[in-house]
């Protein structure tokens, strides 16, 4: 588990510094011919390693990044450039998630995710063990067992927010190059951001098929909240990062934010979706401007 963790966190920090190399290489405007050699230097080493999965990862950064400077370039807001720049991470993890072995890729994705459910973590045939302890070890195998077919059933939605999670990291670091630089940038700082009310009816939808006894419509349904869930938990840490600027240092506003999501992610989550949710109504930072991306 934390070698997995651990080659995970090294992959989203290349992912990370990838991306923001293309940003700086544009604001010298060399974007293009940096763009260009990274892709062509990531296709060689693919081809030396016979493995094109994390070629097709770090291409889909490069290729975010130049999204990224070129929207901000063009003075596009939030909602754009994060929406165009999130496809090539997707197809990047789609063709990885594809593979040469589709089979063998979803296999083992599935054992990873029963792994950090914890499927197998306890034996119910352990020797030794009294009756009523062989029963509670049946009941957290059974919600397990649930927890790990939910995370397969979400994974679209997973996919599409963790990419677009990638992508809003990026845009923060693009936003202080580029204003390092002198260039106004349209998407604001990360307090500023909005999204359009048009995602509560996204919403009702999606609740709408979840609703229905049709498994797909309910795997569609339940895809379709996940997703919209964390765009107004954006919203909902733009209101308050926005609050907390008021009164705390950058450094305690990011120690503050991660011991939150640490501590109690799931409600941490839920309440910023509450929060965002209220605030297309409250406008709590009483900025009535048109919504970013919008």
């Amino acid at each position: 588990m934390a070698i997995l963790l651990l080659r995970s966190l090294g992959v989203l920090a290349a992912f990370q510094l990838l991306a923001a190399a293309v940003v700086a290489a544009g604001v010298r405007g060399r974007a293009g011919q940096v763009t260009l050699t990274a892709l062509a230097v990531l296709v060689a080493v693919g081809a030396a390693l016979r493995s094109f999965d994390p070629v097709a990862h770090f291409a889909g950064a490069i290729a975010a990044g130049w999204i990224v400077f070129a929207g901000a370039r063009r003075q596009a807001g939030l909602g754009r450039v994060s929406a165009l720049a999130t496809l090539p991470v997707l197809v990047a993890t789609g063709l990885t998630l594809a593979g040469t072995a589709p089979r063998q890729s979803w296999a083992e994705l599935r054992s990873q995710v029963d792994t950090v459910a914890g499927v197998d973590s306890l034996s119910v045939a352990a020797p030794g063990i009294s009756p009523e302890e062989r029963v509670m070890r049946e009941r957290y195998q059974a919600v397990a067992r649930s927890a790990a077919q939910w995370a397969m059933r979400l994974l679209p939605a997973e996919i599409v927010v963790f990419g677009w999670m990638q992508v809003l990291i990026v845009m923060v670091g693009a936003r202080r190059i580029l204003q390092s630089a002198g260039l106004h940038v349209a998407f604001g700082r990360p307090s500023e951001w909005r999204v359009p009310f048009g995602w509560i009816w996204v919403l009702a939808a999606g609740l709408g098929f979840a609703a229905t006894r049709q498994s797909w419509a309910v795997t569609l349904g339940c895809n379709v909240v996940a997703l919209v869930i964390a765009v107004l938990a954006m919203q909902g840490g733009a209101v308050t990062l926005a609050a907390l600027e008021r009164g705390s240092s950058p450094v305690a506003r990011i120690v503050l934010l991660v011991i939150a999501g640490v501590a109690a992610w799931p409600l941490f989550v839920g309440g910023l979706a509450l929060l965002g949710a209220a605030d297309l109504w409250v406008d709590f930072r009483r900025v009535r401007t048109p919504a970013s991306g919008s």
